[in-house]
């Protein structure tokens, strides 16, 4: 496994991937939500020997779509997502709290 971040182009975005030291990958960023994006960023880390399931952890930077938006998708392939506090959309006043 590198010890250098992964960097992946999607669009004109960069996603890099930084290897964990009990295993998988911890992503910065998402990538972006665009027509073929998800299947764009699936290829590429495939062809560097991991899948989607190995990726632990999504750290967004900020919630524009560029770089937040594949975030639920990460989700559904068993990645934690973490943002800043500001960067998650509130949706009931429970959700929030369970945040903080």
């Amino acid at each position: 496994m590198p010890n250098a971040p992964l960097p992946f182009r999607v669009e004109e975005n960069l996603v890099y991937a930084l290897p964990l030291r009990a295993g998988g990958y911890l992503l910065i960023d998402a990538g972006p939500d665009v027509f073929g994006g998800w299947d764009q960023l699936l290829g590429r880390i495939n062809m560097r020997g991991f899948a989607a399931t190995d990726v632990r952890a999504v750290l967004i930077t900020h919630a524009h779509i560029d770089h937040a938006g594949l975030a639920a998708k990460w989700a559904a392939a068993g990645a934690v997502i973490l943002a800043g506090l500001t960067d998650i959309p509130a949706r009931s006043e429970e959700h929030t709290s369970e945040l903080q």
